[in-house]
């Protein structure tokens, strides 16, 4: 898979099958350039068979998950050789506990996933079990450092090593249907994970830096509880005043805060409470004479 680039693949939507006995199998969409038919044959070194598919939309999404797979297969192998670097007692013995130190437990059953994979399910898991409102992947030279924001702050984040940085991203955009082979614009994708029975949308952002892409994902769980003024934690003082602006019929409150401090569910919460405390009067019943 690494003599053709993902680029070629997806621009000229070719994706190359294992080589057989009658060449190498090629799916593909109607009408492919001579030319790059001619660069394929050359590159795989081998009699192609084109195989032709008229869904060019889902040969996309399977040359992204296709590429995907070989370079998280790629990062796993990265993980293991660090691991042994590290004194691990056999190459398999990928320590994912230690690369996540706080996660003390599974989140999600890992049969059957790879270690990248697993590692990508600990990184959101943990943001949901601690109640973070966003995780970041942020590179640097030395380390991909895993932050979470919690009640408006970034924490100072988590090494991971450097060389993980790309089937990290890969694996979240395959995740968020996001464009794999393009790197240096930013992309907006959106995925949702199913934690505990219940669904958590999950909106990632990625822009390019020096260093490689840095993604942040917004976890947003669709089915937790509303809240009530009362609920927020408001000091007494503050919240007298504040729900007593709310209820004047002109003028504007001004709600104003960093990502994740509680803007969005402060409005709600003042919506359900004000709208509780509306009582209208009941129309009074006729009388037929």
């Amino acid at each position: 898979m690494t003599a053709i680039p993902l680029a070629f693949a997806r621009r000229h939507r070719v994706l190359p099958g294992p080589a057989g006995l009658d060449g190498v199998p090629v799916r593909c969409v109607e009408g492919v350039d001579a030319m790059a038919w001619w660069n394929l044959r050359v590159r795989l070194q081998n009699p192609l068979t084109a195989v032709v598919e008229s869904d060019g939309e889902a040969l996309l999404r399977d040359i992204d998950q296709t590429y995907q797979r070989a370079e998280v297969k790629a990062g796993t192998m990265r993980l293991e050789l660090a691991a042994v670097a590290a004194g691990a007692t056999t190459a398999g013995a990928v320590d994912l506990e230690r690369a996540i130190s706080d996660a003390d437990r599974d989140l999600l059953a890992a049969d059957g996933k790879a270690a990248l994979v697993q590692l990508v399910d600990k990184l959101l898991l943990h943001a949901v079990e601690h109640g973070a409102s966003d995780v970041h992947l942020q590179p640097t030279a030395e380390a991909v450092l895993v932050r979470y924001r919690l009640d408006g702050d970034l924490d100072p984040g988590r090494p991971l090593p450097a060389g993980l940085v790309r089937p990290l991203v890969s694996r979240i955009k395959v995740l968020a249907r996001m464009d794999v082979a393009e790197r240096l614009v930013p992309q907006d994708g959106r995925t949702t994970v199913r934690v505990g029975g219940h669904a958590i949308d999950v909106r990632v952002s990625t822009i390019p830096t020096a260093y490689g892409e840095r993604v942040v994902m917004r976890l947003l769980d669709a089915q937790r509880q509303l809240m009530d003024l009362p609920g927020l934690g408001m000091p007494a003082d503050v919240a007298t005043a504040f729900q007593g602006v709310s209820k004047r019929s002109s003028g504007i409150v001004l709600v104003t805060g960093p990502t994740g401090s509680g803007k969005t569910t402060t409005l709600y919460a003042t919506l359900r409470t004000n709208a509780r405390d509306i009582h209208p009067s009941p129309i009074p019943p006729r009388h037929l004479s």
